[in-house]
């Protein structure tokens, strides 16, 4: 799957093809928070509260909260900070165009600090909870999923328009 570009100076946005780039790949972004929503709302937590959310009482209900919260919180920030490799280039991410090494080391670090969020005391603060080490496996294959779909619909949306924007 190689994507060529000649791309030398960043491109001018206009409204026609950010509303056509928003279209294709938004519905994508969407699937995947259903998909981690529903994962979410009727494995995870139902497992770490020992119920469905309508079962429990008052005091489980708000662990199953944060619990469904962290999981939102990392699903969404993993896929933001690892997405910006994808559209960042035309090329395929980390094969045929390597970031530098700073782009690199800054996603790695918000990658890590984020997930590190959810097992330090400013979780509380923000309302977060410790997940069990079984939901990092579901995530893990769950962005990679995503960014796998999204690397096809980048190839197949760049043959089509010969530009990502």
């Amino acid at each position: 799957m190689l994507i060529q570009s000649n791309w030398k100076k960043p491109i001018r946005w206009d409204g026609k093809s950010l509303g056509r780039f928003m279209l294709r790949f938004g519905p994508i972004s969407s699937a995947f928070d259903i998909i981690t929503f529903a994962f979410l709302f009727f494995a995870l937590c139902p497992a770490i509260c020992g119920g469905a959310f309508l079962q429990l009482d008052a005091s489980e209900q708000l662990t199953f909260i944060a619990a469904f919260q962290t999981g939102w919180f990392l699903e969404f920030m993993w896929t933001q900070v690892l997405i910006l490799h994808l559209l960042r280039t035309s090329k395929i991410p980390f094969v045929q165009s390597k970031p530098s090494t700073s782009v690199f080391e800054v996603t790695i670090a918000g990658v890590f600090l984020f997930s590190m969020l959810t097992v330090t005391p400013i979780r509380n603060f923000m309302g977060l909870t410790t997940l069990p080490i079984g939901y990092y496996l579901f995530l893990a294959l769950d962005v990679l999923s995503y960014l796998c779909v999204v690397s096809v619909a980048k190839y197949i949306y760049f043959k089509k328009h010969k530009e990502l924007l």
